[in-house]
């Protein structure tokens, strides 16, 4: 995501077993590798929601995984003057439509609420996540539900 501050941060793609010391801040992967951290976000993961009709192919991608990003990437480089629409303003959605508005992608995020990602963050963050959308291009939809698409 967007930040001011720099932070060094590190993908680990272990499963986690056990935070084994939150005096200590450190943790532990399934592999038994330990980490020490100054602050921890656990991405526990989730199943994406599909539309009706709108089924994963070459131009929808259903995101979860590195490798949707990746695909997802390629596709926005290979096309002109590609635009994206990104469904959803939770963590996965505002995360794609971020890291997508680095690229020549004319980006649109859709989503139901009345400011991006109301249902997950508090209302001072989600303001502050939808002003950073918006000031790097992206194009902000609220109170839209997808009833069907075409691609």
């Amino acid at each position: 995501f967007f930040s001011s501050r720099r932070r060094h941060t590190r993908y680990i793609g272990d499963w986690s077993s056990d935070v084994c010391s939150s005096d200590l801040r450190t943790v532990r992967t399934a592999s038994g590798a330990e980490y020490e951290y100054g602050e921890l976000l656990l991405a526990t993961g989730g199943t994406p929601r599909s539309l009706d009709g709108l089924e994963e192919g070459d131009r929808v991608v259903l995101f979860r995984t590195v490798a949707d990003y990746r695909r997802l990437r390629a596709l926005a480089e290979a096309t002109p003057a590609p635009r994206i629409a990104v469904v959803g303003s939770g963590f996965i959605g505002t995360e794609i439509a971020a890291a997508l508005s680095r690229t020549d992608a004319a980006v649109v995020l859709v989503h139901p609420g009345s400011i991006v990602g109301d249902h997950v963050f508090p209302e001072e963050i989600a303001r502050e996540v939808e002003a950073e959308l918006t000031g790097h291009g992206v194009e902000v939809r609220g109170g839209a539900e997808i009833g069907r698409a075409h691609v």
